[in-house]
């Protein structure tokens, strides 16, 4: 029997019947998608229930009406790629906003943190310097109206750096954070107190009725300071240069006054600090002085403007040189030769000590190796200051330049000032011990300047003493000065102590010191210090002469 042909309401229901189909497919397949993206377990799955909805609608509509096959395929691979599309820009768009969330979450947190540094100091919490130049000039700008000064105190800790070296940095952040508390507690609640970096912190004074009032507060945080810092066992004690500078007019900047404030601290530096200076415009040509020094000396070493001159030690008994000092001279270009004095405290203050320290071990070692020659072999002294005193370097270098130099241990002493030895006798103790094992001697040098020392004297290991120069002044038989000289010396000598007297500078001086048995001394009556070539030559030199009572000039 012929087939009857397809009515056309059938085609038009079958194509009305898959479009429904794709309709309900994408709705479900969107709905699911969300579902499953928001659960972020991947597109895969999203496929695979889309997937198995489209097969289960076809299949049903196959077995409804197995004719028109071909469009319901074409339906199919239209309805997968949509659904497919759809989930994966579902699950792009979903991660994409999470990780953005995520990451301006994470840039708010450092934006804060990065502000709070801006503004709080880590360590002390104290205002930074951004803060406190915000809060001084709306401090300046309340003073024009109001007409009341407001003041800047430039606070620096003396000898920092020192502190840091002998008790670790630990110690440091330690006393940084009670001197911050000092600074609050010694301060009104309008003042505000800030650190600056290091070792510095600058306090604003508000609202004063008279400038006096800053003087006063600086002199009360000078007193909180002088009461020694307990750390665990130890006792720190510090002190501090304060400069202060007075707001005197309605053009005043902010920038100007710290920097007034800071001349004024740095004049109390050099004036030999735990001092309280007011700025005045005199000030600022000593600071650029001070600040020229400094750079002249930071490159002196590379231009090899420093030279060693030695200074005799002369054997009362015999008369003979039996020793030198080496001490350092700088010829500074445009300035001639600068003493020590002028520039060692600077080279301290700024680290520059241990570079030159170095340098003067080396060539002091290399000089007395030349002086083998003479018989007895001199011995070469070298002062250390308290920064390489204390530095756990010390011993390394003074073996190292030992052995590059070829010098006989016995000949090179280390000359340490009292007050260095005094600052931490425990340590020092240990110190000295390991030097001498080096087989170096060891000298403690201005004795006599601190009595807290002899209760240590004994226990030391030390060579030598030399009596400090200040006893030499007004030296006679009925002096003050004579009696203390003679007690050093004979308690010297009970321990079995050697003891040289400096800053010899007369006849009477020279031949008292030898009747009351005084072994060595030096002094501008004997020779000024010298080049090494006019040393060696005074080596080979008699000056017996000079213990006759009607001395005469050398002869050479």
């Amino acid at each position: 029997m012929p087939k009857r042909p397809k009515r056309r309401g059938s085609r038009l229901k079958s194509h009305l019947t898959l479009l429904v189909a794709i309709a309900v497919v994408m709705l479900a397949s969107l709905c699911i998608g969300a579902v499953f993206t928001v659960l972020l377990l991947g597109p895969v799955i999203v496929l695979v229930v889309v997937a198995t909805i489209v097969g289960g609608l076809l299949a049903w509509r196959y077995f409804r009406d197995p004719l028109p096959w071909r469009d319901t395929t074409i339906g199919l691979i239209v309805t997968i790629g949509l659904s497919g599309w759809l989930a994966m820009e579902r699950l792009t768009r979903t991660l994409e906003r999470r990780p953005a969330n995520v990451r301006e979450e994470g840039t708010m947190v450092e934006e804060t943190e990065v502000a709070v540094q801006t503004f709080q100091d880590p360590l002390t919490t104290l205002p930074t310097r951004n803060l406190l130049l915000d809060r001084l000039e709306q401090a300046l700008a309340r003073a024009t109206r109001m007409g009341r000064p407001v003041a800047v105190l430039f606070l620096d800790l003396d000898n920092f750096k020192t502190i840091n070296d002998t008790f670790g940095h630990g110690a440091g952040d330690h006393l940084l954070i009670s001197v911050a508390a000092v600074l609050e507690t010694s301060m009104r609640a309008s003042d505000t107190a800030a650190r600056f970096g290091g070792d510095e912190f600058v306090i604003l004074l508000e609202d004063m009725n008279d400038p006096i009032e800053a003087t006063l507060v600086a002199q009360r945080i000078m007193n909180a300071l002088a009461i020694p810092f307990v750390f665990g066992e130890r006792e720190v004690s510090v002190t501090a240069s304060i400069g202060i500078a007075i707001s005197s007019s309605p053009l005043d900047r902010p920038e100007e006054l710290l920097h007034n404030a800071d001349v004024a601290m740095y004049r109390a530096k050099h004036g030999g600090k735990n001092r309280i200076e007011i700025f005045d415009a005199a000030m600022n040509r000593e600071v650029q002085e001070r600040r020229k020094l400094e750079e002249d000396l930071r490159g002196a070493l590379e231009r090899e403007e420093f030279q060693i001159y030695y200074q005799p030690k002369v054997m009362l008994e015999s008369g003979a040189i039996v020793g030198v000092e080496a001490l350092l001279r700088w010829e500074r270009p445009n300035y001639g030769l600068v003493y020590p004095a002028e520039f060692l405290p600077l080279a301290e203050e700024t680290g520059l000590i241990d570079r030159i320290g170095k340098w003067v071990l080396q060539e002091a070692c290399r000089t007395a190796r030349r002086w083998r020659f003479a018989e007895p072999a001199p011995l070469v002294s070298v002062n250390l200051s308290r920064r390489q005193f204390y530095s756990p370097e010390l011993l390394d270098e003074v073996s190292g330049v030992l052995d590059r130099s070829h010098l006989d241990p016995r000949t090179l002493a280390l000359e340490v000032s009292e007050r260095v030895v005094m600052h931490d006798p425990d340590r020092s103790m240990g110190i000295l011990q390991s030097l001498k094992e080096l087989g170096v001697k060891i000298v403690v040098d201005d004795f006599g300047a601190s009595s807290s020392s002899l209760r240590y004297l004994r226990r030391l290991p030390i060579d030598c003493l030399k009596i400090d120069r200040s006893f030499m002044v007004g030296l006679s038989h009925d002096s003050e000065n004579s009696v203390i000289v003679s007690t050093l010396i004979t308690l010297a000598h009970s321990l079995g102590l050697r003891v040289v007297a400096e800053g010899v500078e007369t006849a009477a001086q020279a031949s008292w010191l030898r009747d009351i048995n005084c072994d060595l001394a030096q002094g501008y009556y004997f020779a000024k210090p010298s080049g090494s070539r006019m040393t060696a030559l005074l080596f080979e030199t008699d000056i017996s002469w000079l213990f006759e009572d009607e001395p005469g000039l050398p002869t050479f």
